[in-house]
């Protein structure tokens, strides 16, 4: 009788824990997707400054919430609007500033957060594959339009990751990326979020310098 009394006893507890865990989720967890700007980084200081031929570079984050819950993402829409120089998204695949447009890895990509840490992680998240041949529309305007449309889940993270083209980029180009109202496509009622813009992006071409400084003669 104690050792089933005992063993009754672990199993209520580690009920218990499983019951508190649950709760502990449902009342954390979002309930409308939001879209948030993490262009320079998730706690702001300041616009991205990308290098020619960037590395895979986060700009918008979305975290969809329990409304969304067993939907598909169908597309998602950003527009494009240069506040500095002359960047251009001419109708088709190219960019003046970012790389072509591809089904993977093009200038303009998706990505789920699938990795062990916390932010964008290139190396440990997933790059959704996006449909054949993307093309930025005559207004500017580019959808992410997943050529399998994932299942959504509570609190899921997807992110709008930019790649800077190989040349031809122009030093202080800047442009600014939105995620409109009614950017997000489902397949059954669509969320209608916050409109987003993020800070201006830059181009620089300028080549990191290093100053040296060193003692004064007459110093020991």
């Amino acid at each position: 009788m104690k050792t089933f009394s005992r063993v009754f006893g672990v199993v209520a507890i580690l009920a218990v824990f499983v019951f508190l865990f649950f709760i502990y989720n449902i009342t954390n967890a979002i309930t409308t997707t939001t879209a948030t700007d993490i262009s320079s980084g998730d706690y702001g200081g300041g616009g991205l400054r990308l290098k020619q031929s960037s590395a895979f570079a986060p700009v918008i984050k979305v975290q969809f919430g329990s409304n969304e819950d067993g939907k598909t993402l169908n597309a998602l829409s950003v527009g494009f609007t240069g506040p500095a120089g002359t960047p251009t998204w001419p109708a088709g695949a190219a960019s003046s500033e970012l790389l072509d447009l591809a089904t993977t890895n093009g200038g303009i990509s998706l990505w789920r957060e699938t990795g062990g840490g916390p932010g964008f992680q290139s190396a440990s998240d997933t790059q959704i594959t996006l449909a054949t041949a993307p093309v930025y529309s005559a207004t500017n305007i580019f959808s992410l339009i997943p050529v399998a449309p994932p299942t959504l889940v509570t609190d899921n993270i997807y992110y709008v990751v930019l790649k800077s083209d190989t040349s031809g980029v122009t030093n202080n180009n800047a442009f600014t990326v939105t995620v409109p109202a009614n950017g997000i496509t489902t397949n059954t009622a669509p969320p209608t979020i916050t409109a987003l813009t993020t800070q201006a992006i830059t181009i620089d071409t300028v080549a990191p310098t290093i100053t040296a400084t060193g003692p004064a003669n007459s110093a020991v």
